[in-house]
């Protein structure tokens, strides 16, 4: 079963998309869901260390996983 993905959520590629320069462990956001709500497939925002956005483009679920940011517990 693929991963269920919403607008916005952090997303890492476990597979690079080598030509368009996208190594894979890429981070991307989630910015368009296709064929909602049986979508297996998104739109992709893949930024780079400085913030510019290298690539854009549809990534299948089973090439993605979630990036889980650590839960901060300190004040």
């Amino acid at each position: 079963m693929s991963a269920r993905f919403s607008l916005l959520d952090v997303v890492v590629l476990v597979e690079g998309i080598p030509q368009e320069g996208v190594p894979a462990g890429s981070l991307g956001t989630v910015v368009d869901l296709y064929g909602v709500p049986s979508a297996t497939s998104c739109e992709v925002e893949v930024a780079d260390d400085e913030g510019r956005t290298p690539w854009v483009g549809p990534v299948a679920y089973e090439h993605l996983r979630p990036h889980w940011w650590p839960r901060r517990t300190e004040v």
